[in-house]
């Protein structure tokens, strides 16, 4: 009995798990790629079948592919972020962003499509809320202090009351925010 080449498995799993899927068995056609050595080869092609298979709304199997087969729920959370923000819900791909741990992006969907919004809809606690998520991964953004970072640091200057010990440190703060502008 002969060895089998790694190019000769790839193309027998590569193959049924094409079979399984065109059958509308998607998970199964995940469960055969798994068994691929190449990690690279196996996330790009299930993350194929994942953008063929699942909406942005997709909770049916999450758990199955999460839980059972040990698949990174980021890589689910990604195609749901991508999902969301073609279908312009930007609520959703920000949150999907965050949980794919995609920070960078998510911040952009925040400061791109929700904080003007939201500003002039003068919603200040849905925008400290969703800056607060990224605020402890804001080392990752690079433009974190003059965008989202210089929000919260005016929603910091409505909170204060005004009185002659805050006023110093108010000063300091709008001092900082005008450097940033």
């Amino acid at each position: 009995m002969g060895v089998i080449e790694a190019s000769e498995k790839n193309q027998f799993y590569t193959s049924f798990s094409n079979q399984l899927e065109e059958l509308g068995h998607f998970e199964w056609a995940i469960f055969v790629l798994l068994h691929l050595e190449d990690n690279l080869l196996k996330k790009n092609l299930v993350m194929g079948i994942l953008e063929r298979n699942i909406s942005a709304d997709f909770d049916d199997k999450v758990k199955f592919l999460v839980k059972d087969m040990k698949i990174p729920s980021q890589w689910i959370h990604m195609v749901k972020a991508q999902k969301s923000l073609y279908n312009k819900m930007y609520f959703e791909a920000f949150n999907n962003f965050m949980l794919a741990e995609e920070y960078v992006t998510a911040n952009q969907v925040f400061v791109d499509h929700l904080l003007a919004n939201l500003f002039i809809n003068e919603d200040f606690n849905v925008i400290r809320c969703l800056a607060e998520k990224l605020k402890p991964v804001s080392g990752y953004i690079s433009c974190w202090n003059n965008e989202a970072g210089l929000f919260v640091d005016y929603l910091d200057l409505l909170e204060h009351s005004i009185s002659s010990d805050v006023m110093v440190k108010l000063q300091m703060k709008l001092s900082s925010i005008c450097e940033k502008i």
